[in-house]
């Protein structure tokens, strides 16, 4: 798991064995441009039960996202999928955070409802969240999200197996990149389900 904002970055990393888990956490400083982190003088190192495990990666989105803090008004979900082709110039227009700009991209690549999605990462980004996770049996999980003052989004992409497709072009053509806004129920669903998947708790 990794999380940053508010000036400081979590990194947690968390092994399972049978019905135990352990966990190592190192904390850092970013400077007031949320870069060169800088590492804390300790670290935290726990054992739990697995039974506890969802709770512990959620830890760092619960940081991020306090009770006490009020809910920002959401939209309904939505999403928006794009060729990898299209992509770059769609991550162009949401960089120069101009409302006209996003608009006029959504447009040319023929989504307009995509501007939406868009307005997220469009405000700028101030948070992260991150979960990556292998089973033994090996079955992954990489997911990250992103918070701006419009809220939670998340961002994926969709790549061919590399062993089934026979060029780069090919490999390009068949890319997808997928922008989604979301909420913090909605993560901590997610992570759940995928976590539970992942130890054989869940099927599908």
């Amino acid at each position: 798991m990794h999380s940053w904002g508010g000036g400081r970055t979590i990194l947690q990393a968390v092994a399972v064995r049978g019905g135990f888990a352990a966990s190592l956490v190192r904390g850092q400083r970013l400077n007031d441009h949320g870069t060169n982190p800088a590492n804390e003088d300790a670290v935290e190192l726990s054992a739990f039960p697995v039974t506890a495990l969802i709770g512990e990666t959620l830890r760092s989105l619960v940081r991020l996202e306090p009770q006490t803090t009020p809910a920002a008004p959401h939209a309904r979900p939505a999403a928006v999928v794009l060729p990898l082709t299209l992509a770059q110039g769609m991550i162009g227009a949401i960089r120069t955070g101009s409302p006209d700009i996003i608009h006029a991209a959504a447009l040319e690549v023929g989504l307009p409802q995509a501007e939406q999605v868009l307005e997220g990462p469009a405000f700028g980004i101030n948070a992260g969240y991150s979960v990556t996770a292998t089973s033994l049996t090996g079955d992954t999980l990489a997911v990250h999200w992103f918070r701006s003052a419009a809220g939670w989004f998340q961002m994926s992409a969709d790549t061919p197996l590399v062993g089934r497709i026979e060029s780069t072009v090919d490999f390009v053509d068949s890319s997808r990149v997928r922008i989604q806004t979301t909420g913090p129920a909605a993560i901590t669903g997610q992570v759940t389900t995928a976590i539970g998947a992942l130890l054989g708790v869940l099927r599908g």
